[in-house]
């Protein structure tokens, strides 16, 4: 999988007018953990916090020297890659990590800056799903057809290898089969964004709205897929680097419907 470090997640959030984080030379040991100083703004003011991020090589013994450093977590957003989730679920990690204000994986946390509009989005997707669907049979590259476990949610779900990074996948079906893919995505723990992505749906009917120019540009695809379902997410509009971003933490899949109309 593609190396994803907290300064992507930090340069992703410093877009947005709410949240800045400070990425310049944080406290740490190289490699190991990190101590990032943040600010979210509201109004007029401003509410300082801190991030503990725990790179996968930590030890217990570095854990012990981070919080010597830290002091206190109450203030403090423990953040970790998926890889050592369970280990610090541990016997030995847990109890040091008691206490923190919130503990998240990184995509787990970034996930949680947009929640509010994924869940509006993903709303506005379900909600155009027939109620009466059946899965039906997809026939694979190898020639079975499988109904369960639908091949085609098991290649959207699958996490991205350094093999099968930019991976693309064709399917042919009869009209009504697209959104309820993208429904049936969507339903897969999206709330705590834990070893899952969210669909992005492109279809024909959004072209109409987009120019030619805007057409060529993923980024711009990408925001306008949410702008599209009533979700728009001010910080992704107008910057070509922060989509990039979000593909390489893994979190969406794009999925274009209705290249036939």
């Amino acid at each position: 999988m593609v190396t994803y470090e907290f300064q992507d997640i930090a340069k992703l959030l410093n877009y947005s007018r709410t949240t800045q984080i400070q990425t310049d030379k944080p406290k740490g040991k190289d490699g190991r953990w990190a101590l990032y100083g943040g600010l979210h703004k509201v109004h007029t003011s401003s509410y300082p916090f801190r991030v503990l991020y725990l790179n996968s090589a930590v030890t217990l013994n570095d854990i012990k020297a981070a919080l010597h450093e830290v002091g206190g977590l109450s203030d403090v957003d423990v953040v970790y890659p998926d890889s050592i989730e369970k280990r610090l679920q541990g016997k030995e990690f847990e109890p040091l990590l008691r206490g923190a204000k919130g503990r998240w994986t990184a995509k787990a946390y970034f996930v949680s800056f947009i929640k509010d509009e994924i869940q509006t989005y993903i709303g506005k997707i379900g909600a155009q799903t027939p109620l009466d669907y059946i899965d039906p049979k997809v026939e694979t590259p190898s020639g079975f057809a499988i109904k369960t476990p639908n091949p085609v949610l098991s290649f959207l779900r699958d996490p991205e290898t350094e093999y099968a990074a930019g991976k693309l996948g064709i399917l042919l079906a009869e009209p009504g089969q697209g959104k309820n893919i993208y429904e049936s995505l969507s339903r897969f723990d999206h709330g705590s964004g834990r070893s899952t992505v969210l669909p992005l749906m492109v279809d024909s009917s959004q072209w109409n709205t987009m120019s030619v120019e805007d057409q060529r540009s993923l980024p711009k695809t990408i925001a306008h897929s949410f702008r599209y379902f009533g979700a728009p997410i001010s910080w992704l509009e107008g910057t070509r680097t922060t989509p990039h971003g979000t593909l390489k933490a893994d979190i969406f899949r794009v999925v274009f419907d209705g290249f036939d109309e």
